[in-house]
């Protein structure tokens, strides 16, 4: 005979969570297919948990963590070094500091042209 669980004995994941299913924030997202491939393809949770892009600083208190409970960030614009530097080692995030230098053309050519100078025999193509 199976022994029925009693109510009160419940934890407090809620089934969702038990699944191990991973937790996106959408929080910093306009777009809705990112919303949409997160939940339907790739079986994302999806929360909006609005951090402290300043380093998570609330209300004067510094060096605090961020939330805890999402896996993955999503972001419309980059994102600030003490953002990156307050998440947990196991949260990831869909952009980081200064990742215009290489997506930018002109910052592109340019990272391109102090290499070749630094290393010529290394850097002596362009892709």
């Amino acid at each position: 005979m199976a022994k029925q669980k009693d109510p009160e004995e419940s934890s407090s994941i809620d089934s969702e969570e038990a699944t191990g299913r991973m937790c996106m924030n959408v929080y910093c997202t306009e777009y809705d297919v990112v919303q949409k491939v997160a939940r339907k393809f790739l079986g994302f949770k999806l929360r909006e948990y609005k951090e402290d892009h300043d380093g998570a600083i609330r209300k004067g208190q510094h060096n605090q963590k961020l939330v805890k409970e999402w896996d993955v960030s999503w972001h419309d614009l980059p994102i600030t070094a003490d953002f990156l530097t307050k998440m947990s080692p196991y949260q990831k995030v869909n952009h980081y500091p200064g990742m215009y230098s290489i997506t930018k053309k002109n910052h592109l050519a340019r990272n391109l042209m102090r290499m070749k100078r630094a290393f010529p025999q290394e850097f002596n193509f362009f892709p």
